[in-house]
């Protein structure tokens, strides 16, 4: 057997009592070697609970739970003849003779082997600590919470009614932005989607002066140490005094540096003298910044002799020219002291400006206030993001100098701690860690074991940091100094991909890592395997992205009659790229499996379903009304569309199918589909807020035909995600906030085909990250990413002679065209990072291929931009245009028009015939059957709302005069309800007395008005039977007395003329109705509040207060 290079690395890390970090390039074997540590470890507990591994995703953390439940199942087996395969046997069975001495049963019960994503321990941690945690009730993860921010920034705004402390800085805020308020509302959305970096550095308690001081402090600092290279680099190349003489000679004819003409030495490397070391740069390096000069004029101070009048001085600047050319030669191979030279021109200022520090500090004081509304969102709501989960973990478990009883028990429980994939950590996440490891000492029996490649460390946009990783490798993690090994194996691809990884990755990474730009060197890989079918072909010289998609098509047609069961990956940067690539796939019936590649709001069968939930959940919204129309269930025509909408642009569509002249504009095939529409929509609409919105759509979608039109398996799965997405989403039979369901609904993605026989894939780089393909084919490697967004605020925590500075800069005014040094500084150090983790990206995706390798261009006027994956081969060596297999010839693929797909007339009377009449429909009027059940409901909500709006505002405004101003808003208000046109005048009636009555009411008068504390609609969560549930409370009340008060709004009409033994009646009744849910109310709000409420109804149409409270 041929021995392992890294055999002793991997011999070593089964060690048990020892920590290490291992580098695991790609096809090392990570999981494996992960598995075998896992096993080791399970010998020298004596409970499996001690044994913690964490990954970052589901499927990594299922995937390694499925290797080491497989590998103590191989352990039952005989042992095996392979020495690898030994080396997991002997393991294998070592851990079970531990398992049958302690009685663990692990075979039976796998649950007990504690393998998590990071997210679920942290789940986990506020779980069990859930008051500690400030949550309250359990909460729930919400992957999309842009809309929760979306709230807090909405949150914040509003205190621009109110005179508050942090009034004058959202003020100035704006003044900044120009007062675009919706500009300013997406730069800190944006902003609290990163809080987690940049809250820990504004969290200050020094005055405004000491902290505009120690930021400056930073700024002069990262000034000094580029002038100290600079000076460092000249010493090396042996130029100062060369180069003082020619700067002084040039100083005379060249203003910019008149600084030099009184030095008699070069000037130190302070920040007061960075203006003459400036000089320097511009002097030797080109405006561009991209090379050295080749050439000097005037301009730099070495005017022509021709044009100097004076012989000797003509002779002088002739010679002084030619010396300086001459040391211009001399250091184009000097590419150290050019980085540095360059480095520092992109300096920053070493202060800010007065104008600078104003928006600053105005961020730092509102930027935790932003932070302070947004945990306010999440309490109300009952949901958290990642962030957010694990802020509260470190919060649940203490800090190091006072840990909390959780910590203490962790601490005493888990002996031996294992991560997978650590170069995607981010900074909280190395923050969690310190804190599990808190009081771990070195040789103390634990273990700290970190896996990961930092050469594929690829997800800075999900805030991972790869100079963590090589951070704990230099320094450990708390008292824990880590062993690092180094992992050299290739597993998986052939010898020649491995070869020309190698040749490749030494040139395109930088030759040393830089943790401040996340610059990774490149660790060279072996491989055992033998030569086969490796193939590389290059074919950059495609006219477009469509002769391209023909190409990857007929490669696809020859590779799979070669070989049908080899797997073949086409790997994308963006899916923006398969534009071209998939219809044409589809085009050619070529089956593949795309993973993640469209959402399912993209697919039709899912807009159709989504516009039928929004013409049920709104009869108002003419678009999806529209829309259903269209829809194959019933297939109108567009010449169909136009006659029914043509005639009133406001007219809610519902009502005109029901308008006798609408027919006389429409064919017959179009009368009889309609009349099928009408009658299944009939029957949902009739059902609105008695079943659930879910099962209204369901059924709905099912007797129009929806499900008999989709037979493929993938896309009856994608309906069924919807419509569960859908019943998880609804609340009291009706979506609460349609923005959000539908910016959740984009995060959702379409069913992938699935068939065994599949053997082509298609994904993004990033998903295919841990899988491998016989064959990889990444297209269009001319392809550059989108500029980054700018962002409100940068910052930055940078090492400087054993200190960290912290450096933060705003985003300059929308007025302001001057050049921003700090912010352009900060921002550069960000694009350098994005540009090394582009490299890491091409990394990742050619390691993906086992034996072939296809690289795909297209034909550029330009050179191929700088952060390409072009560019990285090109720089290398030149690649010729021409592919290694001969190039089919394609005909172009013809487009067809895209037909109308609909049900024919026979299936509609298939499904037609096949629905029941619902008994007693043929006896109520359309109008009355389709507007009385929502006509209450709407109302009800109508009247809750204006009834916030009020108790916001001042009872004064709300007098008789503004009563009678605000109808007409009202009119419109109700019509967009989808209030009939015919109903509006008595539902107006209907609202002004219900108003009209409460503030005439002292009692009525007394709750909207304003008190120590006030809630309208106070959003309260708390958990039943398992989970989260979501309350709103009509208006709670803290008076001057301290007393709790709890108002559920009753908009029930109950005639002020009814006898008065009838309307005490009708109160008891509804008092009894409602007994359960005020129960409810009152336990969550005691709950939430610390104290026992008093609690009760009222009724706004007589009005009247009805006290519930029970002793």
């Amino acid at each position: 057997m041929l021995q392992l290079a890294d055999s002793h690395a991997r011999q070593q890390a089964l060690t048990p009592n020892q920590s290490f970090i291992v580098q695991a390039p790609a096809g090392s074997g990570k999981t494996t070697l992960l598995t075998q540590r896992f096993l080791c470890l399970l010998t020298y507990v004596q409970q499996p609970e001690e044994i913690l591994a964490i990954t970052f995703t589901k499927k990594a953390a299922h995937e390694m739970q499925t290797r080491v439940r497989a590998a103590l199942e191989f352990g039952t087996l005989p042992k095996p003849e392979e020495p690898q395969q030994s080396v997991l046997w002997q393991l294998a069975q070592e851990a079970l003779a531990q398992d049958a001495k302690f009685n663990w049963q692990l075979l039976n019960n796998p649950n007990r082997l504690q393998i998590k994503t990071i997210d679920s321990l942290c789940h986990s941690l506020t779980k069990f600590l859930p008051l500690l945690a400030k949550f309250g009730a359990e909460p729930q993860t919400n992957p999309t919470p842009e809309p929760l921010y979306q709230q807090a920034v909405e949150a914040l705004f509003e205190e621009l009614k109110e005179k508050t402390p942090w009034q004058t800085y959202l003020k100035t805020l704006l003044l900044h932005l120009d007062n675009n308020l919706q500009k300013a509302a997406t730069l800190l959305i944006d902003m609290l989607a990163k809080r987690d970096h940049w809250l820990p550095l504004i969290i200050h308690h020094q005055t405004e002066e000491e902290l505009r001081n120690e930021l400056e402090q930073g700024l002069q600092a990262i000034n000094n140490e580029c002038l100290q290279r600079v000076e460092k680099e000249l010493q090396q190349v042996n130029v100062k005094s060369e180069l003082f003489t020619l700067i002084n000679f040039a100083a005379n004819y060249n203003s910019e540096l008149a600084c030099w003409l009184n030095l008699s030495n070069f000037p130190t490397t302070t920040v007061e003298n960075k203006v003459a070391w400036l000089t320097i740069a511009e002097l030797l390096i080109t405006k561009d910044c991209v090379n050295w000069r080749t050439t000097v004029t005037k301009a730099q101070g070495f005017p022509a002799a021709k044009t100097i009048k004076d012989k000797d001085e003509a002779l002088c600047c002739k010679a002084m020219k030619e010396q300086m050319l001459t040391l211009l030669t001399s250091l184009h191979n000097k590419h150290s002291l050019f980085t540095a030279l360059i480095d520092l021109k992109n300096t920053p200022s070493i202060r800010y400006t007065d104008s600078q520090w104003q928006i600053l500090y105005a961020l730092l004081r509102l930027l935790p206030v932003l932070c302070a509304y947004l945990r306010l969102v999440f309490r109300k709501t009952g949901e958290v993001d990642f962030t957010e989960m694990m802020l509260a973990s470190l919060l649940a478990l203490g800090s190091e100098t006072e840990p909390t009883d959780l910590a203490l028990s962790l601490d005493y429980k888990i002996k031996h701690l294992l991560v997978d994939e650590f170069q995607d950590t981010s900074l909280s996440q190395l923050r969690l860690l310190e804190k599990l490891t808190a009081h771990w000492q070195q040789e103390d029996g634990r273990s700290l074991f970190l896996v990961g490649d930092p050469m594929q460390s690829i997800y800075r946009f999900r805030n991972a940091e790869v100079s963590l990783f090589l951070q704990c490798k230099q320094q450990g993690i708390n008292q824990l100094q880590l062993n690092p090994l180094t992992l050299t194996t290739n597993f998986r691809s052939e010898p020649r991909l491995v070869e020309w990884f190698n040749t490749v990755f030494a040139k395109v990474f930088p030759k040393q890592n830089n943790p401040t730009l996340g610059a990774i060197s490149y660790t060279a890989s072996t491989t055992l395997k033998a030569e086969q079918t490796c193939k590389i072909t290059y074919e950059l010289a495609l006219t477009d992205r469509l002769a391209e998609a023909n190409y990857i098509v007929e490669l696809i047609k020859k590779l799979q009659a070669e070989n049908p069961l080899q797997s073949i990956a086409i790997l994308v940067q963006a899916r923006g790229q398969l534009a071209e690539i998939l219809p044409t796939l589809n085009q050619t019936k070529i089956k593949y499996q795309g993973i993640e590649l469209a959402t399912l709001s993209e697919q039709s069968h899912i807009q159709d379903l989504l516009a039928l939930t929004k013409a049920i959940h709104n009869l108002a919204d003419r678009t999806a009304w529209l829309a259903i129309l269209r829809a194959p269930w019933c297939g109108l025509t567009l010449a169909d569309l136009l006659a029914i909408s043509q005639t009133n642009s406001k007219q809610i569509i519902w009502q005109r199918l029901h308008e006798e002249d609408l027919l006389t504009h429409l064919p017959e095939t179009s009368r009889k589909r309609l009349a099928f529409f009408k009658r299944m929509m009939t029957a949902a609409l009739a059902s609105k807020f008695r079943k659930p919105l879910a099962n209204i759509v369901k059924e709905t979608w099912e007797d129009l035909g929806g499900k008999a039109l989709f037979a493929e398996a993938h896309k009856q799965q994608d309906c069924q995600i919807y419509l569960q997405y859908l019943a998880n989403q609804e609340l009291a039979g009706d979506l609460q906030d349609l923005i959000q369901f539908e910016a959740e609904l984009n995060c959702l993605y379409a069913e992938p085909l699935k068939e065994e026989s599949i053997r082509l894939f298609i994904m993004t780089i990033h998903k295919a990250k841990g899988l491998e393909y016989d064959i990889v084919i990444i297209p269009s490697l001319e392809y550059v990413p989108k500029n980054p967004k700018q962002q409100l605020m940068v910052w930055a925590e940078l090492p400087q002679q054993q200190q960290i500075h912290t450096l933060l800069a705003p985003l300059k005014a929308s007025n302001e065209n001057k050049h921003d040094s700090i912010y352009q500084y900060l921002s550069l150090r960000e694009t350098q990072c994005e540009a090394e983790e582009r490299k890491r990206l091409f990394y990742v995706a050619v390691t993906r291929a086992k034996s072939q390798l296809y690289l795909l261009a297209c034909e550029q006027e330009r050179a191929p931009a700088t952060n390409s994956f072009l560019y990285y081969l090109q720089t290398i060596y030149p690649l010729s245009s021409k592919p290694a297999l001969s190039k089919p010839v394609i005909e172009p693929i013809l487009t067809k028009e895209k037909q109308l797909v609909r049900l024919s007339l026979e299936q509609l009377q298939q499904q037609a015939s096949a629905r029941p009449i619902i008994h007693g429909h043929n006896q109520v009027s359309v109008e009355e059957l389709i507007w009385q059940p929502a006509k209450e409901n709407l109302l009800g909500s109508f009247i809750h709302r204006l009834l916030q709006q009020i108790a916001k505002e001042s009872l004064e405004r709300w007098n008789n005069a503004y009563l009678q101003q605000q109808q007409k808003i009202w009119q419109t208000s109700l019509l967009q309800l989808g209030i009939h046109q015919k109903d509006i005048e008595a539902c107006i009636e209907t609202v002004y007395q219900a108003i009209h009555n409460i503030l005439h009411d002292e009692m009525g008068r007394w709750i909207l008005s304003s008190h120590p504390q006030a809630y309208s609609e106070l959003a309260l969560s708390t958990t039943l039977h398992g989970k989260v549930k979501q309350f709103y409370i009509d208006r709670v009340i803290i008076d001057q007395h301290k007393q709790l008060w709890l108002i559920d709004f009753k908009t029930t009409f109950i005639n002020n003329h009814y006898p008065e033994n009838l309307i005490s009646l009708l109160l008891s009744q509804e008092k009894n109705t409602y007994r359960e849910q005020l129960l409810q109310y009152q336990k969550i709000v005691q709950q939430y509040f610390g104290q026992t409420p008093r609690y009760g109804l009222y009724f706004t149409s007589l009005p009247t207060w009805l006290e519930c409270t029970e002793n």
